[in-house]
């Protein structure tokens, strides 16, 4: 969404409709909307990292990059089984533990 954002200020002129200009009015509403869905992503952001406990901003954005403890399905049994299934399949994070970022990523993305 940035990057159509920086695209629009790039190649922006006025609107007309039958040779007639939009007052500004409409011009400051309609950005403040579109400004309103692209700052939710930094906003949210930052939101996160200033959350998470750390002493560096380091740690701070790795935290805001792990899953919650408490993280899993919602259903009690749901939950139940998911606990077994990473528990029997070593999916602790344990074995991967020593693994950089590129190999996590590979491994996310071509499985």
């Amino acid at each position: 969404m940035i990057v159509i954002l920086i695209y629009t200020f790039a190649t922006y002129e006025p609107l007309k409709y039958k040779d007639k200009l939009y007052p500004t009015a409409a011009y400051a509403v309609g950005w403040m909307i579109a400004s309103f869905g692209v700052l939710q992503v930094p906003f949210w952001c930052v939101y996160t990292i200033m959350k998470q406990k750390g002493d560096t901003w380091k740690e701070r954005i790795q935290a805001a990059f792990r899953p919650m403890a408490d993280w899993g399905p919602s259903d009690p049994f749901t939950l139940d089984r998911y606990r077994k299934y990473r528990a029997d399949n070593c999916l602790d994070g344990d074995i991967f533990e020593d693994d950089r970022w590129y190999h996590k990523l590979k491994r996310n993305v071509f499985g």
